[in-house]
């Protein structure tokens, strides 16, 4: 590389800001590198000053998967990651040159050599620091050929790309960063035991939590119509869409309260279910930001069964303690709980001191009061592995 094309330069300034959006670009991003600067491969990696480790998120050309696979076991022995640590290299803005740090002959005779590098004909390249907290952030590398040198031009190329890596690079942090949050908010209300919607203008639902979508399947005084929430009759409906239109009003305003409740027939003669619908902030920011609103349905009839796995982990109880406290959560009487766990009436009732014990109440009916808020959260397969 004798010179920059500047043209190209700004194509691939183009698919760095592209790569803070769409991860999958950042492959692009570093193919293009690698053809611009006549390396055999490129990485972008995580790295880790307390271990010292890496840690390759892309890799392309040389880095293949196999080499990333077999270079985190050996990373704390590079002596390029070892020496630019030395030399305090690992500061955000950082460009080095690995000649810089050990000569070829040298690093040949290194047991990092003679243990992985040599199979994959590696000898080091160039480095981009692009974030770095002191202790920790990310870097881009280049490795060249045997036959090749990086030299002063591809130092300034990376010199040219390094605001527009640091832009980018803290761009896809805060998107991901939000994906995280919004899937961790999601996981939340997928385990609450409460039927859970999100709607807007006319009643289109955008979002509905698992008890939801088991309610709105029995499509029984409430279900989806085309993507739109409906009652079982058109009366049921204007009403629903009136309070959802009120709602919507109000959500500028920020206010959390509840635009008002509704009474919903059931066709199964089932006691009518209960719809307290809130708007939610909108984002006024955004100019494009859209009103929404919660809807909480309550079935008076819910006998669903509490989560016994939640009430052990929550009250320290045992498996029998936790099947009693369930059936109590269900108004059964002692009598009842003694018949479907078939055991005596004094057994429950010794369970029933054991639960006061370990709660901290001496009464059935604020035994059951307590126990409830934990029975609002549903253990997944995956909690707690």
């Amino acid at each position: 590389m004798t010179e920059i094309n500047h043209e190209r330069v700004l194509r691939l300034v183009e698919l760095i800001y592209d790569a803070a959006s769409d991860p999958a670009m950042w492959r692009v991003v570093l193919e293009e590198l690698v053809d611009l600067t006549g390396g055999t491969g490129a990485d972008l990696a995580g790295f880790d000053l307390r271990a010292p480790s890496g840690s390759i998120h892309v890799g392309v050309g040389a880095m293949t998967t196999d080499f990333q696979r077999d270079y985190e076991k050996v990373a704390h022995l590079d002596p390029f990651l070892l020496r630019a640590k030395d030399r305090g290299w690992f500061k955000a803005g950082t460009i080095g040159l690995g000649d810089d740090l050990i000569s070829v002959a040298e690093f040949e005779r290194t047991e990092f050599y003679r243990s992985f590098a040599c199979r994959y004909d590696y000898i080091g390249g160039i480095c981009a620091i692009i974030a770095s907290t002191g202790r920790s952030g990310a870097a881009v590398g280049i490795c060249r050929s045997r036959e090749s040198q990086f030299d002063a031009t591809h130092v300034e190329l990376l010199r040219i790309l390094m605001p527009h890596l640091q832009r980018a690079w803290h761009l896809h942090v805060q998107l991901a960063d939000r994906e995280e949050q919004r899937s961790s908010l999601a996981e939340a209300l997928e385990r609450l035991n409460l039927y859970l919607l999100i709607v807007r203008l006319g009643g289109t639902v955008v979002y509905a939590n698992e008890p939801a979508r088991a309610l709105l399947a029995e499509c029984d005084g409430l279900a989806l119509d085309g993507g739109l929430l409906r009652g079982a009759r058109s009366q049921d409906t204007r009403a629903l869409d009136d309070l959802i239109t009120t709602a919507l009003a109000a959500s500028p305003s920020g206010t959390a309260e509840p635009a008002g409740v509704l009474q919903l027939r059931r066709p199964s003669g089932r006691r009518p279910l209960r719809v307290i619908v809130s708007p939610l902030p909108r984002n006024q920011k955004l100019a494009i930001s859209e009103p929404r609103a919660l809807v909480y349905v309550i079935d008076p009839d819910d006998t669903g069964r509490p989560d016994t796995a939640i009430l052990r982990r929550a009250y320290g109880l045992s498996r029998a303690e936790a099947e009693v406290a369930a059936l109590l959560m269900q108004d059964k009487t002692v009598k009842e709980v003694s018949q479907l766990l078939g055991t005596t009436v004094h057994t429950v009732r010794f369970h029933i001191r054991q639960l006061f014990g370990k709660t901290g109440v001496s009464r059935q009916s604020a035994l059951v009061r307590l126990l409830s808020a934990a029975s609002h959260v549903r253990l997944t397969d995956r909690a707690f592995h």
